[in-house]
């Protein structure tokens, strides 16, 4: 059933869009080298009443990444540091934007792989099925809160 015009319009009076109006810049991909990669198995509890990965997954899959790729130094030199380290990223930098693009869909036992990089202004992400030719499932990038360094 189709919203009312009294919900559609009370969703833009809090600052929502229509989605087909926002411009999303093309997706770039990983770098050749670089991107730290995380592998994982849909789960059957992770699965909605569609038969489907509920969507609220992905973008936990991806913060898992990113904190793992975190601790494992796998974002290197340049990406935003916090929690007095000097060279590298922390895991407790909290996220304040994640943006999800929606490619396909995941299903339990479904083998996938979450590939994450710095890209010097946000942390991105891929999520694929973690097969020969690797179908993409999701694209998203995560802006995390300033941090401070120690000098």
């Amino acid at each position: 059933e189709p919203m009312s015009e009294r919900t559609i319009a009370a969703l833009r009076a809090a600052g929502a869009v229509d989605a087909r109006s926002v411009i999303r810049e093309p997706w770039s991909g990983p770098p050749s080298e670089g991107a730290f990669e995380w592998r994982l198995t849909a789960r059957w509890t992770e699965m909605d009443g569609n038969g489907h990965i509920n969507q609220k997954w992905y973008g936990i899959w991806m913060e898992e990444a990113r904190c793992m790729a975190c601790e494992a130094g796998g974002y290197g030199v340049g990406a935003p540091l916090a929690g007095g380290r000097t060279r590298d990223v922390s895991a407790t930098a909290p996220p304040t934007r994640m943006q999800i693009d929606y490619r396909g869909q995941a299903r339990a036992g479904d083998a996938l792989v979450v590939l994450t990089w710095w890209d010097g202004e946000a942390f991105c992400f891929e999520v694929a099925r973690d097969e020969t030719a690797r179908e993409l499932l999701a694209t998203g990038r995560t802006w995390c809160e300033k941090t401070r360094t120690k000098m």
